[in-house]
């Protein structure tokens, strides 16, 4: 058994065929991952592809929606599928892999998916671009490979994290045969998530596939990635096969060190179901999830797809605590700043001194920063907790998230909603400035940006330290 129990019976999820049988999923919780309370009338929204009987012919993009991330529903004037391949038994290739992205710039789900014909050995990740009235462009072709061979494919199964309009980040599986534990992990960067660079190997810290290392032959097969501000880090869950299974393991990397991958938790997340005749008997596959922080643990909701023994596809839902090593974690410090209705005066200085309490090497926090942009207010709808995250990194070169043109933000959230700030290089502009020096610090408003505050209470995650103004 994985460490999350297998769901006892799929969820029905629509499919333009009829079949009902989806496989791939890709889920965004707007709520969670963008605070709002949703997009074109619902929280949840899915990408996926049927796969009947494993029939490739009807292995297109599809969409549905959700309001309770179990119910599902195609939603009123989209139609399915985005885009259709007859399949490879016609000669004319076929669709496979979703992943789906918001962009926040254009409004719109940014849906991927990768075309394949193996009689003219073509390769394309191709994407379509849904808006909040249900209509989508033709397909983009933003990669395509000719003369395809098992080196040269490295772009199956992508997995896309969207990390600001000019960084956009793919893992993705490839560069051998399937089966032989022979598959590598891939890292392609984007500037506009169209164009990308080529692949480069994910590896352990020993320069060796994290997966492979697992041993019983296991290889990576089909990821799934959502960043994770609270530790400055992307969780992956990733379905792995063996030449006689499929396991779902974790593994993570650093937001700046996208290449350097660890598998921290040894089990299995999800194993095929161990019941006779259950619908993921015979294995799972590509999953999705949200993860949260509940208290100080990492909750998972997954939805993950997985086939039975008449290869009768479906996914399903499962949701549970998952024990992240604490080593295994960047950890950035995150300050919250506690307000009150007192509005903080032109040039007043709140301090504060640092208080260890943490075996870990995080007594000196180098780093700075300036809000310029004019345009940024900070609003709340009740009071609550705004959140600034930094990494122990060289003075003005903060701090974990990127903004549309540099890899430096601030990144200020509160209940329902969050803010990327650029940071700039001069402490100059408007905003707050704030600077911590060798584990003493202050916050001070430059020019009056609607932010308030009359005492600040400055803390960390896990309990490593506390901060506390004066």
């Amino acid at each position: 058994m994985g460490l999350l129990q297998n769901a006892e019976s799929p969820l029905f999820i629509p499919t333009h065929d009829g079949s009902n049988q989806p496989n791939h999923p890709s889920v965004i919780d707007f709520l969670v991952e963008h605070n709002m309370e949703s997009w074109a009338g619902y929280r949840y929204w899915m990408a996926m592809t049927p796969f009947p009987q494993g029939n490739n012919a009807h292995e297109d993009p599809n969409v549905v929606a959700s309001n309770d991330g179990v119910t599902w529903v195609i939603p009123e004037d989209l139609i399915n599928p985005l885009d259709d391949a007859p399949g490879d038994k016609e000669g004319y290739g076929y669709n496979a892999d979703t992943d789906m992205v918001y962009n926040p710039i254009e409004g719109c789900l940014m849906v991927y998916y990768r075309w394949w014909n193996a009689d003219t050995l073509v390769l394309e990740l191709r994407l379509v671009k849904i808006y909040a009235d249900m209509s989508y462009t033709a397909p983009i072709a933003t990669i395509t490979v000719t003369n395809t061979t098992k080196e040269t494919d490295k772009i199956r199964s992508p997995a896309i994290w969207r990390e600001s309009a000019s960084s956009w980040h793919m893992w993705a599986n490839g560069g051998a045969d399937v089966g032989v534990g022979e598959l590598k992990f891939w890292y392609l960067h984007s500037e506009d998530g169209l164009n990308w660079t080529d692949a480069v190997q994910c590896l352990d810290e020993n320069g060796l596939d994290p997966f492979q290392e697992l041993g019983a032959g296991y290889e990576n097969w089909h990821p799934a990635c959502k960043p994770n501000y609270d530790t400055n880090t992307i969780d992956f869950l990733v379905s792995c096969i063996t030449p006689h299974n499929y396991q779902v393991f974790y593994a993570q990397c650093g937001m700046h060190t996208p290449t350097l991958l660890t598998v921290p938790i040894e089990k299995p997340i999800i194993t095929k179901s161990p019941v006779s005749g259950a619908w993921d008997q015979r294995g799972t596959y590509r999953v999705s999830f949200v993860r949260e922080r509940v208290g100080n643990e990492d909750f998972f909701r997954v939805w993950y797809a997985a086939y039975d023994y008449t290869d009768t596809w479906n996914i399903g839902y499962t949701e549970g605590f998952l024990p992240i090593p604490l080593q295994a974690i960047t950890v950035i410090p995150k300050i919250n700043i506690v307000r009150s209705n007192t509005v903080l005066n032109i040039g007043q200085v709140f301090k504060f001194l640092e208080v260890l309490n943490t075996p870990y090497n995080l007594s000196v926090i180098t780093g700075g920063c300036t809000i310029t942009d004019e345009s940024i207010t900070v609003s709340v709808v009740e009071q609550n907790v705004i959140e600034c995250q930094f990494g122990n990194v060289s003075l003005y070169a903060s701090i974990g998230v990127v903004d549309e043109s540099i890899f430096d933000v601030v990144r200020i959230k509160n209940k329902y909603t969050t803010i990327l700030i650029p940071i700039y290089k001069e402490p100059s502009g408007l905003g707050i400035y704030l600077e911590t020096i060798f584990g003493e610090g202050f916050i001070k408003l430059v020019e009056n940006n609607n932010l308030k505050s009359s005492s600040i209470e400055v803390s960390t995650d896990y309990g490593l330290k506390n901060i506390r103004g004066l």
